[in-house]
């Protein structure tokens, strides 16, 4: 079973943390494709349930990993649509007052 967790961070430190989720995330990624690859190279010497138990735990690592990446992109998403909500409303209220000082 999957669950969600939360924290708080800083605005500002969303990117730099959805950064090290990813290489974390594409790091393990590597290391499971790598050992997949090299399990495969030796399926002429091991028996075939063996390889394809390794094949589906990966495909079940893969649906962990799409799940964290869509995670992320949802993550940069929003942080940059509040991002430009705060400059939008930033420049409106510049504006405001320049209309009000004229």
């Amino acid at each position: 079973m999957k669950v969600k967790i939360s924290y708080t961070i800083d605005f500002n430190e969303v990117p730099t943390k959805v950064a090290r989720l990813s290489e974390e995330t594409l790091g393990n990624l590597i290391l499971e494709s790598t050992e997949l690859a090299h399990n495969i190279e030796r399926l002429k010497d091991d028996n075939l349930f063996s390889t394809i138990t390794k094949i589906q735990d990966f495909r079940q690592q893969l649906m962990k990993y799409d799940m964290q990446l869509a995670d992320y992109v949802g993550l940069l998403s929003n942080y940059e649509k509040t991002k430009l909500e705060i400059v939008s409303t930033v420049t409106e209220h510049e504006e405001e007052e320049a209309d009000e000082s004229t």
